[in-house]
């Protein structure tokens, strides 16, 4: 099954397990609107990732190479046809991660956002979706992969990624 991804940061998704006793039954805490901000065009970006996985790690490259530094990268992973049933729409559009090809096969938006799309969104994520961390190392390991693969160009990168990298890159070279 294809699943939508979405970078989120998790300590807003933490209630999932242990709801708050100031939340009322049926209720969620407001946290996860911070993860599932629309644009001003009522859009929400979301990568698909393929039965199996198989561009999982592509995708996750292309993302964190984006960011200012190498950090821990947090996602949620929900059915993209569970997604598709509340009905919201899911159209194929440009991504921006530093990952080209990525960009143009698995980015998406979810468009003609309401409030109330927004609200069983969340609380699809809240029952459904599937939490996922990828710590510091394993974010690196990952551009680094990209990079050696030519899927992300080291010129892309902005410089603290970069450096990273390179001496990343540097000590996989063979002594010589």
């Amino acid at each position: 099954m294809p699943r939508l991804l979405r970078v989120t940061e998790a300590r807003r998704w933490d209630f999932v397990e242990d709801l708050p006793a100031w939340v009322p039954a049926g209720d969620i805490p407001a946290a996860p609107l911070g993860d599932l901000k629309p644009s001003p065009t009522s859009k929400i970006s979301v990568w698909l990732v393929e039965d199996g996985e198989p561009n999982l790690n592509r995708v996750i490259a292309g993302i964190a190479a984006g960011r200012q530094s190498i950090d821990k990268l947090d996602v949620l992973l929900v059915d993209r046809a569970q997604v598709e049933n509340l009905p919201i729409t899911c159209v194929k559009t440009p991504g921006d991660s530093k990952d080209g090809e990525a960009n143009g096969l698995w980015h998406f938006d979810l468009v003609e956002l309401t409030f109330t799309k927004l609200r069983d969104l969340i609380q699809l994520l809240a029952q459904h979706g599937e939490g996922r961390r990828w710590d510091e190392d394993a974010v690196k390991e990952l551009i680094v992969a990209s990079v050696k693969a030519n899927h992300i160009k080291l010129v892309d990168l902005k410089e603290s990624v970069r450096d990273e990298v390179q001496e990343a890159l540097a000590a996989d070279a063979p002594a010589g």
